[in-house]
């Protein structure tokens, strides 16, 4: 399988074995199906320099990605998108990430001596939460999420708004 332009810096399988991630020095990370040996989708962009490793969430529907730009990277693994902005405070390249096992928690190694822990997507609800004192109203989730979508509170302890 080919497709990055240089060094393959970081593989991961998926949690089920169906697709491989990759990293690489053309800053980029691709997505494999080894089954039929071939590349699935576009390249992840976004890196500003090479990619040193990628870690698939438990549940294998994100990617981590590190890089040599100091910034770990979340990817949405079916859409091939990022997730959110990078997650940005190292001082140098960062080396390595890994998902802790509950899907709350991302790890992340630097040349700068340093491991971080950053809340994974699986937490920022619950986070969310408890820097708030009522859900979001019904207009709120019809705006931000979707008319179309019936209302759903988010913080179950929380009251709703009118």
């Amino acid at each position: 399988m080919t497709g990055h332009q240089g060094a393959v810096n970081g593989i991961a399988f998926s949690p089920d074995g169906t697709r491989i991630a990759s990293g690489g020095a053309d800053r980029t990370v691709r997505l494999w199906e080894p089954a039929r040996l071939t590349e699935s989708g576009p390249p992840m962009t976004g890196h500003e320099s090479a990619v040193t490793s990628v870690a698939f969430s438990p549940d294998g529907k994100r990617i981590a990605s590190a890089s040599e730009d100091r910034n770990v990277r979340l990817w949405n693994a079916m859409e091939q998108l990022p997730i959110s902005d990078p997650f940005a405070g190292h001082l140098d390249s960062v080396t390595g990430t890994a998902f802790h096992p509950n899907n709350a928690l991302l790890v992340s190694a630097s040349r700068d001596g340093a491991l971080r822990l950053w809340p994974a997507p699986a937490a920022w609800a619950q986070r969310l939460c408890t820097m708030l004192t009522t859900n979001i109203s019904h207009d709120q989730w019809s705006n931000w999420v979707s008319s179309s979508i019936d209302y759903q509170p988010i913080c179950a302890n929380l009251p709703s708004s009118p």
